[in-house]
């Protein structure tokens, strides 16, 4: 009984450490560099853009890499004289896809931006995305988030091109935020995914009922 108390007290006391430190990211986006460091407590990663790959380090020594790519499957010559043979419709451009952002997301993120200390941040986004439909929706969230969290949009500065099919990001930034924040903020997003999975899942049942 005296161990099992005392391996419950040490987990609690290693996830309350947990939760306490914090993770400090590191962005640099200009034209010599382009790469994203996150640390938190001993564990650190580096994202290289320009290289597409993940460095990964425990206490500053470098211990692995691994590639980011999409993978693509090689065809033959055969099939693409297939391909050509037959008539397609063309293939739509991919999309930027807000489904699962709005505004209640935004106003859940208070307390999570509002945890965020920020000790360095300069930030320019450039251009917009394939169809301007989703540009303008990202600037209007944008201008939404202007309003609720002035003190860090300040050091933001969004410009969209409805003509663009890409974006550009520029600037350097170094921001700490504790785990507590993260995990509440995911913990509420979770339990509002399920709510919304409960109430649609709900009401097909009781569309069921009355046509039955």
């Amino acid at each position: 009984m005296m161990t099992l108390t005392i391996i419950i007290a040490a987990l609690v006391v290693l996830g309350f450490l947990l939760l306490a430190a914090s993770i400090r990211i590191r962005g640099v986006f200009d034209q010599s560099e382009k790469t994203v460091h996150a640390s938190y407590m001993f564990v650190g990663s580096l994202f290289s853009f320009p290289e597409k790959r993940v460095f990964i380090s425990i206490a500053g020594i470098s211990l692995f890499s691994f590639p980011i790519k999409s993978k693509k499957k090689k065809e033959s010559e055969s099939e693409i004289e297939k391909k050509a043979e037959k008539e397609r419709p063309p293939k739509k451009k991919k999309r930027f896809r807000f489904s699962d952002l709005n505004i209640g997301h935004l106003k859940m993120a208070k307390e999570l931006i509002g945890g965020t200390k920020i000790r360095e941040l300069a930030i320019k986004i450039r251009g917009g995305f394939t169809e301007p439909f989703y540009t303008g929706k990202m600037y209007g969230y944008y201008w939404a988030a202007k309003g609720m969290y002035p003190k860090l949009m300040s050091h933001i500065d969004f410009k969209p091109d409805f003509s663009s099919g890409t974006l550009i990001f520029e600037g350097k930034g170094l921001v700490t935020l504790r785990m507590f924040y993260i995990f509440r903020f995911v913990c509420c997003l979770l339990y509002d995914k399920l709510k919304q999975n409960f109430l649609k899942k709900s009401s097909i049942e009781k569309k069921g009922i009355d046509h039955g």
